[in-house]
């Protein structure tokens, strides 16, 4: 009697890798769009996430103290406590600043935690797709819209 082998052979399995590679090298290029959306968002919530901290600290006493600097030619922005760097945050690959309306390129809040003027921090990623990050100068409100440009 012959014993029955359980298993694959060698055939088989380069078979299904080769179209696995197939399906990947077609698929790719339809991924990075939604994988540049995602990143171009991620860095506008982190970048207001990073100007209300400012705010905050504002408010709890240190204003004009702490402030937030961006710098758009180096693609990065800083969170400055007085003359030290606390934190210092650079664009991912991709994303880069479209428009910096501040004056300076430097934010700061009052004790009440209104922003020294009103402006907008436009993101851009490679495929022209844009994020807004808006602070409001009477209510010091930061929000961030992606629905394209303005």
């Amino acid at each position: 009697m012959r014993k029955c082998r359980k298993g694959f052979t060698l055939i088989e399995i380069a078979i299904v890798l080769a179209i696995f590679g197939i399906l990947l090298a077609v698929m790719f290029p339809k991924l990075q769009k939604p994988l540049a959306q995602y990143q171009l968002r991620s860095t506008s919530i982190q970048l207001a996430s990073d100007m209300r901290l400012v705010r905050q600290q504002s408010i709890f006493g240190r204003a004009y103290v702490v402030n937030l600097q961006v710098s758009p030619q180096e693609g990065f922005y800083s969170i400055r406590d007085s003359a030290s760097v606390v934190v210092q945050r650079f664009l991912p690959p991709g994303i880069h600043f479209k428009e910096v309306i501040l004056d300076k390129n430097t934010l700061n809040f009052s004790l009440t935690g209104a922003p020294s003027s009103a402006g907008r921090i436009g993101l851009t990623n490679n495929f022209g797709e844009t994020c807004y990050v808006y602070f409001m100068p009477s209510s010091g409100r930061i929000r961030v819209d992606c629905s394209g440009d303005k």
